[in-house]
């Protein structure tokens, strides 16, 4: 089992009770130095963070590591989370230009996305299931 994160600590700490291999992750997620070809590839709660350039140069990372019999299992913020956004149940600390932009490409385009205020290329998407279905073909 390897353990991949940008956070060296995070990941030094989580390695130790799963005997995981440890991988450091960098800023460039198509340039992740994984070692081995892998059976199963889980990625919770990272596509949800990044911008469409980086969910393709992290789908071919995994893609390329991801061994011919494989299973690749990622989370992404859909449907119900544009509905929230839309009617302002949870706009995660968002301004309401931000969020509404979102919601607006969402619908237009299958996929919005914003930063976090101050925190470049990390920030909130949401992807409607074509526009997921068209990035994994």
């Amino acid at each position: 089992m390897a353990l991949c994160y940008v956070d060296r600590v995070a990941v030094d700490f989580c390695a130790r009770p799963f005997a995981a291999q440890l991988i450091y992750s960098t800023v460039d997620l198509g340039s992740v130095p994984l070692p081995d070809t892998y059976d199963l590839i889980w990625c919770g709660s990272l596509l949800t963070h990044v911008h469409a350039d980086q969910w393709r140069a992290l789908l071919g990372l995994f893609s390329k590591h991801l061994s011919n019999s494989g299973l690749l299992v990622f989370t992404t913020h859909g449907r119900l989370q544009a509905d929230n956004l839309r009617s302002k149940r949870n706009t995660l600390g968002l301004p309401d230009w931000a969020a509404s932009t979102i919601v607006s490409d969402y619908e237009h385009f299958g996929f919005g996305y914003q930063n976090y205020w101050g925190k470049e290329g990390y920030g909130i998407q949401r992807s409607s299931p074509w526009w997921v279905c068209s990035q994994v073909i």
